[in-house]
């Protein structure tokens, strides 16, 4: 009995030790990830603040075309700087059990429309066509829905380098609820990686130094889930990426989390 409890006690042991290593791996590779994307848009900062500096330290006037290209890069990197710390943001409260949502009925067809009017102002690569019923009612939080929804239009957009087609589609079903499809013609995702796109840090085209930290699609699916709904992906014979999401109409979150 002494031995056999001995055994247990070593195997609890190894299975601690193992996981206390597998949390420390992943800090590290959190840190590692979150510093060398945070270090890109913040040497830019700097950067575009120094030719500022340096325009306005002249005996001449300033040129008016290089302050507003300054001022334009300095708007985008600190909007792309704001980005990266929600997501790291959202990831801690994701493991902390603390992402919490304000569900209240938000017409989804709208928020789609939100969504792809600013894609439009941002990209003239790439056509958008909406295919929607007049609207779509759902018990959602409008916030985090709409911030999966930007998020799967601005992979859409990226990993569609040459432009082309972008469709959105909303549909109800009383079945499953309220389905909101993105797909693109675009790079795809290559079949050795899909089976690990949806976990953190993953970037299923790394080659193509597109940026990003790979946390967008793990942190949707989980608020997907948070909305006890879905987000899947598909991968078209022709090419691309077909998105999936889908919300319970008024179904209760998560136990727990909201």
């Amino acid at each position: 009995m002494k031995r056999s409890n001995l055994a247990i006690a070593n195997a609890r042991l190894r299975a601690e030790i193992a996981e206390r290593k597998r949390a420390e791996a992943l800090r590290d590779e959190f840190l590692s990830v979150a510093a060398h994307e945070l270090k890109t848009p913040l040497t830019s900062l700097r950067g575009f603040a120094q030719l500022l500096l340096r325009q306005l330290d002249r005996d001449v006037a300033p040129d008016p075309v290089r302050m507003r290209q300054a001022l334009s890069a300095i708007d985008q990197q600190s909007a792309k700087l704001a980005r990266l710390v929600g997501q790291l943001l959202d990831v801690s409260r994701i493991d902390a059990g603390q992402l919490v949502l304000e569900r209240k009925v938000a017409d989804v067809v709208g928020l789609v429309e939100d969504v792809v009017t600013d894609a439009r102002v941002n990209t003239f690569r790439h056509d958008f066509m909406v295919r929607a019923p007049s609207a779509a009612l759902a018990l959602v939080d409008p916030l985090r829905l709409e911030q999966v929804l930007r998020n799967l239009v601005d992979n859409a957009i990226k990993y569609s380098p040459d432009g082309g087609p972008i469709e959105l589609e909303v549909s109800k079903d009383p079945g499953s609820g309220v389905r909101v499809v993105v797909t693109d013609r675009g790079l795809g995702v290559p079949r050795k990686a899909r089976p690990h796109i949806f976990e953190r840090f993953h970037q299923a085209h790394a080659e193509h130094r597109l940026g990003g930290m790979g946390l967008g699609l793990y942190i949707s699916r989980q608020i997907a889930e948070l909305h006890a709904g879905t987000l899947v992906a598909e991968f078209p014979r022709a090419g691309g990426t077909r998105m999936v999401l889908t919300v319970p109409v008024g179904a209760p979150a998560r136990p727990g989390r909201a």
